[in-house]
């Protein structure tokens, strides 16, 4: 299968709730969350404290300071939407 770079509507993108922090937020307070409480999951599991680990805040700083993503987003093209199978975080930021 011949991979496509090529830029997307964010509205026909949809995030991968198997995602483990997304699943494991989705277990705890149910599946009907808005885009808000994900971006809150996938913020969960910052370690601010870590060094050399990559966390939300520090990810969308990156993202900022560079005008845009430098690796891009994975997605399954499914039924005219685009499934999120790498970047959920880089999605939400």
């Amino acid at each position: 299968m011949a991979t496509t770079v090529k830029e997307l509507p964010i509205d026909k993108i949809e995030l991968d709730y198997n995602n483990p922090r997304i699943a494991q937020f989705i277990e705890q307070y149910g599946a009907e969350i808005p885009s808000s409480q994900v971006a809150l999951a996938l913020g969960s599991g910052d370690n601010l404290e870590k060094p050399g680990s990559t966390s939300f805040q520090s990810l969308r700083k990156s993202i900022k300071t560079n005008g845009g993503i430098i690796n891009p987003i994975i997605v399954n093209h499914v039924n005219n939407r685009y499934l999120v199978i790498e970047g959920n975080t880089r999605v939400v930021i």
